[in-house]
């Protein structure tokens, strides 16, 4: 069901004239998002997440490099303003024992088991992961 769920989000996405596309779908609890103006850092992206034990979605910036504790740092020296900028309290994911992912999300209560409100979602998850690449964009260099 999540490998539909992610086709029908990229189809959506495609339909609405987003700049946002998925990666190939699959039956992962998250998706690689691609923008026509990716980040400059090679190893940053943006993903989707529906995460069934939570119940809830998320957008997100994910770092995945071996600076990318140094970067996160940075950028939260700039929480407020970011915060402000984003319209939404992020979460700052900082795993220090030796992992290189670092992720900044947002989330909302969200099943991907429930096809009759998709459209919800992906509007949600759309407009979010639009935000927070305008947002991030100058921002993850």
């Amino acid at each position: 069901m999540r490998q539909r769920y992610w086709t029908k989000f990229n189809d959506y996405l495609h339909s609405s004239g987003s700049p946002l596309e998925t990666y190939r779908p699959s039956g992962k609890n998250w998706i690689k998002i691609r923008h026509t103006n990716p980040f400059t850092r090679p190893k940053a992206h943006l993903a989707a997440e529906a995460l069934i034990r939570f119940k809830t979605i998320r957008a997100c910036v994910v770092l995945e490099d071996e600076d990318s504790l140094n970067l996160l740092d940075r950028l939260l020296a700039q929480k407020q303003d970011i915060e402000r900028d984003v319209g939404s309290v992020l979460t700052w994911e900082r795993k220090e024992q030796n992992a290189k992912s670092r992720r900044i999300y947002v989330e909302t209560a969200a099943s991907f088991e429930d096809e009759a409100d998709w459209r919800r979602q992906f509007e949600w998850l759309r407009s979010r992961l639009e935000r927070l690449h305008l947002v991030f964009h100058p921002l993850v260099v």
